[in-house]
Formats: structure tokens, sequence, C-alpha cells
């Protein structure tokens, strides 16, 4: 059984008209509202019951939720775990949902979240990986290959997106993997569920409001019959690719000017390294990097916030902090900038310490790439979410 719960603020005065159709469901489940109206600001509530999958021993599966606009086909898609047989997800109705006719269609499967891929030059072997989540947790777990350098990653749950990265398990084997994934969840597949609901935006105040025609006066006021304005010669300097790259995605605190720049786009030094880290060798002052027992490096960057017995240097992959620095932690030829910041940086608790912030390769120059052991990978909807 689905129920939405809903909570109503008094300040609000649009409103959403629910009216719900279901259809017959293979396994009893129905879908459940309270009450038929709803205003912006609203927070629904939706909790999934599926006894017959806790019957069968279907510990783990998935509620899709597909919300389409009747009149303009604008949609929206969102998907929950269910555990058990249990789902509870929610969805705040912002204020600025146009008025309109919306259809909503749950759908359930018996899939969970899970990485299917294939590791093209590492067949009989074991691939590590590490996860970077939006929140910037991270989880290191290894999987294994079969003859044919396939391979899968279950058991994990996480929210909106992720990054993975692949790296051999050993440093002294080759880094250069070329790894090709797929998530199920992501395919087409046929449901076990199909309920359809419609919901209505309620009528607003439509009374028009007068509004003030500023007038607009015509160039030709200005500018006699056949004439041109005086030629104007410009001489601009055209900036790098490595400069407007780091215009457009370096944020926030990523974007101090104290640091150094190592362009991967127009040269190929990066590229041609045995592994990022051999790259930065000598090439940042103050910057030690040494391997450790565990085959892990140590970065060290000499200086006021020194200190034995390990790093006083954060690295960051695509502005997601890394903690496990490996040899495979990304291939070179993904490289597209690499911005080394002196201590203090004030990119972590404390800031005393120096970064290493490396960006791969986005915006259509993926195609740049030689090898692939990274991808961003979607994941189910976090449990309150905003539908607007």
């Amino acid at each position: 059984m689905f129920a939405f719960i809903m909570h109503t603020p008094m300040n609000r005065i649009r409103t959403i008209f629910l009216c719900a159709m279901v259809t017959p469901a293979a396994y009893g489940q129905v879908i459940k509202t309270d009450r038929s109206t709803y205003q912006h600001g609203d927070t629904i509530t939706i909790t999934g019951n599926f006894p017959a999958y806790k019957a069968n021993n279907i510990h783990f599966a998935s509620l899709y939720v597909f919300i389409e606009n009747v009149d303009t086909k604008r949609w929206w898609a969102y998907r929950y775990p269910v555990v058990d047989g249990i789902s509870a997800s929610s969805l705040v109705v912002d204020s600025i949902l146009p008025e309109g006719r919306y259809a909503f269609n749950f759908l359930t499967r018996k899939r969970f979240f899970s990485i299917q891929g294939t590791a093209n030059n590492l067949p009989g072997s074991t691939l590590s990986y590490s996860m970077l989540t939006k929140k910037n947790d991270p989880f290191f777990g290894q999987t294994t290959t079969d003859a044919d350098g396939a391979f899968s990653v279950r058991g994990v749950l996480f929210e909106d997106t992720c990054s993975f990265v692949f790296s051999p398990p050993k440093a002294s084997h080759p880094i250069n993997l070329n790894i090709s994934i797929e998530t199920p969840l992501d395919s087409t597949f046929s449901s076990d569920t199909s309920v359809i609901q419609f919901v209505y935006v309620g009528h607003v105040d439509t009374a028009s409001k007068t509004a003030a025609i500023a007038s607009q006066k015509d160039l030709e006021t200005y500018f006699q019959s056949n004439t041109t304005l005086p030629g104007v010669t410009v001489t601009a300097e055209q900036k790098r690719k490595v400069d407007l790259f780091n215009e457009e995605y370096s944020t926030g605190l990523f974007r101090n000017d104290n640091a150094r720049i190592f362009d991967g786009l127009e040269n190929n030094m990066i590229s041609q390294s045995e592994d990022i880290f051999q790259f930065l060798i000598g090439r940042v002052a103050g910057l030690q990097i040494s391997m450790g027992n565990n085959g892990n490096y140590i970065l060290q960057w000499q200086g006021p916030s020194s200190f034995r017995g390990g790093s006083n240097v954060d690295v960051f992959l695509d502005e997601f902090k890394v903690d496990r620095l490996t040899r495979g932690i990304v291939s070179p030829s993904e490289v597209a900038m690499v911005k080394a910041y002196p201590p203090p940086a004030f990119l972590s608790s404390g800031g005393q310490k120096g970064a290493i912030a490396i960006y791969t390769k986005r915006g259509g120059l993926e195609n740049l790439m030689l090898h692939k052991n990274k991808f961003k990978v979607f994941g189910y909807t976090p449990l309150e979410t905003v539908w607007k």
C-alpha cells in the first residue's frame, strides 16, 4: 500500500487537486491518498508496502516515479530503493510548479542498483574500485573479472550521483584500463506494478495586472541615414583552452588564484606520464612525493605545515576528496588540468594543508581520452526531494 501524507503550511494559497486512478497491480499493491487537495509547500510522503516481495524473499527492488505534464509534455523521473518490501520517500511541492494536469506513473521492478562492466585488458583478475559520493563519502572495494574481463558491483546504495574509479590490483600492473560499464536500473524493463494517478494544479487568481510599457527610442534618432559608427580596432589575447576550462569547471574555494595550473589539454606531458603523481614529481617547488609501504603515495609539502608520519597534502579528483592515493586514481590521458595549491590551501578542515586538484576531461573533451576507468553513475533519488 502507498500512502500520501500531507503537511500543510497555513500561509500558502495555491492548490493542487489530486485524483487517483488505480490499475490492477500484479502483487496486490494499491496507492492510497488521504485527501484530494494539496497546497504548494506541502510534503507528500510516499510509503510503499510490497507484501509479495517480502513473502518471496525479494529483499531488494526499485520503485520508479515518472511524472508528466499532460499539456506541455515536460516530465520528471525519480527512483527509490525498496528494501524488504518497504519504500519510504517524500516529494515537496515547490511553489514554482506551474498550473496544469500531471500524470503520475508508479512502476516497480525486482532489481536493485548494480554495475555490470567489462575490463577489456584485465581478464581473470582482481579489480579495485573507489566510490566518491556527492557528499564526499569515500568507499573502497574490490571485485573480480572472469576470463572475458566481465565483472559486477552489487549491494551498493547511494543518493544522487557517484564517481566510480577503477584501478588494477597491483602497482606493477599496467594502469591503462579500458573499461565499459552499464547500470541495469537505467535500462528498459517490464514492471511488476503499474499505477497511474492524475494530478491537477488548482486555479489561482488570474486577474491581469496593468503594467506600464516603457518606450523604446529608435536608434535612427541618434544616427543619420546611411551613416555607420567609426571603425574600431580591438586587440585581444586569446585565452588558452586550459584557462577556459578552469573558468568553467573550478568552483567555490577551488577558484583560488594561488594555484599553479598544469595543462593536460594542449600539452601532452601529463598524458605521457606513468601516472599523475609521477608527473608531479619535481614540478612543484616544496612538494615531495614518495611511495608508502602499502603501495599508496605520500605527499608532503615542506614548510610551516609539515609534519611527520603522513601526508599534509589533500588530493581532490573533480573536487571530490580522495583518501587513497594509488597509481590508478586516474589515467593520465583523462586529465584535463592539475592545480597545485601551496599551504595553506583552505580547501579542507583546518585549511593548513597544501592541495592537489585533478580535473578530468569533460564538455565534449572526453573523446580525447585514450583509456577509460572513471565514470559518473546515477543512483537513487534523495529520500526528500523538491518537485518543481
